[in-house]
């Protein structure tokens, strides 16, 4: 329930009162009641609870306003705590735009281990007879996970009217390029999502005629890639199942290397000894002592499981440090 009195703020009340519902609801499920009182320069707004209260303080400071406890401003009783909301804070928007900056980052980093982890959910329920549409299940359960770990991280994304705008200039190109941040954060959640929908529904086909791993692989890389060529993609999942069943834990970073350089295994060496020109490149040779693997100790032909696509893209991390070290141990 809400109630205010509109005045001649020059602040965003629907902006206000939509942070302070979301606050509200997270505090405590179910009807939030919100009073707002708006005044010339000021909005005074005050929850239903004392958990809401405190939610509503911290989550107007997050997303960037000037936050200050206030009495009664005299015109709606009864008497109780009011959260005065008097402009936007630099500092505050500052590090509003760092943590959408890092979110965003981390987003476009985690794609493929987010996608993989939306093809493992599916996997879980497609059996579940109670269910419908499980595809959809799946990738809609992973945009609602996204959006609440921004939303506990940056602070909700709340509709706002682009023309209510602060008198200072430099407060108004910080607010916009926070703005932006925020646009960017939620189509990097979008593009998740249509990527794990897709990359379901390619999975779905796929483990008709492959195994799971297998299936589960080619669907993510051809979801994230869909203009690799056939023959390409395939060189990559060829060669991933060689590094990663050698120890490689640069096996991800190795493969696209191969089919960037040779396109197809046919067309190139065999693994092992490209992978022993991948990992001396840049570095000086020694002619005394000729980096040699033995082509049997790899087979071409021998079927070799791949890891959990999951797994492999959570090693992505692992693989930028590899660089130096040895086979791991079996």
């Amino acid at each position: 329930m809400l109630a205010y009195d509109r005045s001649a703020s020059e602040l965003d009340i629907e902006h206000i009162t939509a942070v302070c519902d979301d606050a509200a609801h997270q505090a405590s499920p179910g009807a939030a009641h919100i009073r707002l009182h708006a005044v010339q320069n000021a909005v005074y707004t005050a929850m239903g609870t004392d958990e809401q209260h405190l939610a509503a303080t911290h989550t107007l400071r997050r997303v960037g306003y000037h936050v200050d406890p206030s009495p009664d401003p005299g015109h709606q009783p009864p008497l109780q705590r009011w959260i005065r909301v008097d402009g936007w804070s630099h500092d505050a928007l500052t590090r509003r735009l760092d943590a959408l900056t890092a979110t965003a980052h981390q987003l476009a980093e985690t794609l493929p281990i987010n996608v993989a982890h939306a093809i493992n959910t599916y996997t879980t329920i497609s059996d579940l007879s109670d269910l419908d549409d499980p595809q959809y299940q799946a990738a809609a359960q992973l945009r609602t996970q996204l959006k609440e770990h921004v939303t506990a991280t940056t602070g909700p994304h709340a509709p706002y009217n682009p023309d209510r705008l602060p008198h200072d200039p430099d407060l108004t190109a910080l607010l916009k390029r926070v703005r932006a941040a925020e646009h960017r954060v939620d189509d990097l959640i979008s593009r998740t999502w249509i990527n794990a929908a897709d990359a379901i529904g390619r999975y779905s086909l796929l483990s008709a005629t492959h195994s799971p791993t297998l299936a589960s692989a080619y669907a993510l890389i051809d979801s994230l890639n869909p203009a690799f060529e056939t023959t390409r993609r395939d060189t990559i999942i060829t060669v991933l199942e060689w590094a990663r069943a050698a120890g490689h834990g640069d096996a991800i970073t190795y493969a696209h290397w191969y089919a960037d350089t040779y396109e197809t295994c046919e067309n190139g060496p065999h693994p092992a000894t490209a992978y022993t020109t991948w990992r001396n490149r840049g570095q000086p040779t020694d002619p005394a002592h000729p980096p040699t693997i033995a082509d049997h100790d790899h087979p071409r032909d021998a079927e070799r499981p791949i890891d959990n696509p999951e797994t492999i893209t959570e090693n992505r991390t692992n693989e930028r440090n590899s660089s130096s070290r040895g086979r791991r141990a079996s």
